[in-house]
């Protein structure tokens, strides 16, 4: 798989033992945070600011830099529950260079 702008990524799943484990380790706190940590399992990478699957709208919006925080720290407990031959990334991977977080071999 590829992201938005080409680099090489690496879905694992959330129904494989492995993913279930990630997601298990992950300890995603809140919906956020779980519908983040499942999409990176399932795609192999999220854009920042669609790791929930649609852009903030509405009343959150006033708290973006809080969903910022929290996608970077569940991203940190992802990037330690994934096994050696994985490692997780952080650049730009989205259609404008937007940053993210994708899966790539370790």
């Amino acid at each position: 798989m590829k992201t938005y702008n080409g680099k090489e990524c690496i879905a694992i799943r959330t129904d494989s033992e492995i993913g279930r484990e990630v997601l298990n380790e992950a300890n995603p706190r809140g919906s956020y945070q779980k519908l983040a940590v499942e999409r990176i399992l399932n795609n192999g990478f999220i854009v920042s600011y669609l790791a929930s699957g649609h852009p903030l709208r509405g009343n959150a919006l006033r708290y973006k830099g809080r969903y910022e925080k929290s996608l970077h720290n569940v991203m940190r407990r992802v990037g330690a529950a994934l096994p050696p031959q994985y490692e997780l990334k952080r650049g730009p991977c989205g259609e404008k260079g937007g940053y993210g977080y994708w899966v790539a071999r370790g």
